[in-house]
């Protein structure tokens, strides 16, 4: 301000800008944040410079008016603040180089203000910030989800795409948390035994159902798990075999391969496809045992593996054409892409077979390599079921 002011006004005003100046640096900066106040009506013309240092010297340090004022009393009680703006200015002396140092000074707090708000507003907007950066891409997957499931529904309304005949859902939680729900429309024309089981394990038929069911496998292309171990219906009065397609995969398996026959398809598993797990390649045979019996030795065969029951089902994230001659598509996802994206966070057991430690393990038996591959793409986290149903 010193330079900026004439000789005869540098006395004048040093007073106006060591008040200033202290207000400024004083808690809660009253200096800055006045001067900031009056950028609009500064610019605009609307306050001239004498208004622009009397609003200063009021709303900073009434005291430093009343030392202009050459009364040396500190103003105290109502009516030094109820003074007016026009009666200070009047009895207090200036000039116009007191107006122009004035000017000068509003320009300079204006111009500090401006130079520090970003480093003031940083702390504050990163957050908010951050939140927006992480929440862009799931909102982008969610609005391209949802744009594949309306493709297919026009092409369904079109007659290209299975038809709509049933809705069901499934309520979704990550260690106990919930994370939404899955709809789930099923394809009772295209696959009947296979939308049918889908829909009655849903609904709960017999007090059996996907409740509290968990999924036991997540690849970056599809969640898989749900599987119901036995058709155990102890006490309930009700035949196993009243669940459509009875109590194995093999009625499931028949209507894959007459679906593959009577529509072949460059992709049955397409993204968002909801299919019941049907056959299984890569059990191995029985395993043959030698026992005595009556004094004879009979060769008896031990399963290593159970064969899938029709129980099992996988929710795919993207196009599977790896699970077309295992998986029955027997619906589609229609609503609870943001739950897919959420699920699909969730880190899991990568594959280690290309590893050589491993393929050495595995060359020599060792069964340490077997249990490891067991694990494979299990999650590290649990994802639940907590309820399922029909929807009406």
């Amino acid at each position: 301000m010193d330079a900026l002011a004439p000789p005869a006004a540098q006395t004048r005003a040093a007073p106006a800008h060591s008040a200033l100046r202290a207000s400024t640096a004083a808690p809660g900066g009253g200096g800055l944040r006045n001067a900031v106040s009056l950028l609009p009506f500064r610019s605009a013309g609307l306050l001239t410079p004498a208004q622009c240092r009397l609003s200063h010297a009021t709303a900073n340090n009434r005291r430093f008016s009343a030392i202009r004022a050459g009364s040396g009393a500190e103003p105290n009680g109502a009516g030094a603040n109820a003074e007016s703006t026009a009666q200070l200015d009047a009895r207090t002396p200036h000039s116009a180089a007191d107006d122009a140092a004035a000017d000068a000074l509003c320009r300079r707090q204006v111009l500090g203000a401006l130079a520090i708000a970003p480093a003031l507003l940083a702390p504050l907007m990163a957050p908010r910030m951050a939140e927006a950066e992480e929440a862009a891409p799931e909102a982008a997957a969610v609005a391209a989800a949802e744009a594949a499931a309306g493709a297919v529904a026009a092409g369904s309304a079109a007659g290209d795409a299975p038809r709509v005949t049933e809705k069901v859902f499934l309520d979704i939680a990550v260690d106990g948390a919930p994370v939404g729900r899955l709809v789930i429309g099923v394809y009772g024309e295209d696959v009947p035994i296979g939308a049918a089981r889908f829909a009655q394990l849903a609904k709960g038929v017999a007090g059996v159902s996907y409740r509290r069911k968990e999924f036991l496998r997540l690849t970056d292309s599809y969640l898989q798990g749900g599987t119901l171990r036995s058709f155990s219906l102890t006490g309930s009065g009700v035949d196993p075999t009243a669940f459509v397609g009875g109590t194995n995969a093999d009625a499931i398996a028949q209507e894959l391969q007459q679906l593959q026959i009577a529509k072949p398809g460059p992709v049955y598993n397409k993204a968002y496809s909801v299919a019941l797990f049907a056959v299984d390649p890569t059990i191995p045979p029985p395993k043959q045992k030698l026992v005595a019996r009556g004094g004879k030795f009979e060769v008896l065969e031990e399963a290593i593996r159970l064969p899938p029951n029709g129980t099992e089902f996988a929710v795919s994230f993207t196009d599977c054409p790896d699970l077309d001659s295992t998986h029955l598509v027997v619906g589609r996802v229609l609503e609870g892409f943001g739950v897919l994206e959420k699920v699909r966070e969730v880190p899991f057991v990568r594959d280690n077979t290309d590893n050589g430690f491993f393929k050495a393990a595995k060359m020599i038996g060792d069964t340490r390599a077997t249990v490891a591959e067991r694990g494979f793409y299990r999650p590290y986290k649990k994802i639940t079921i907590t309820k399922s149903g029909v929807l009406a």
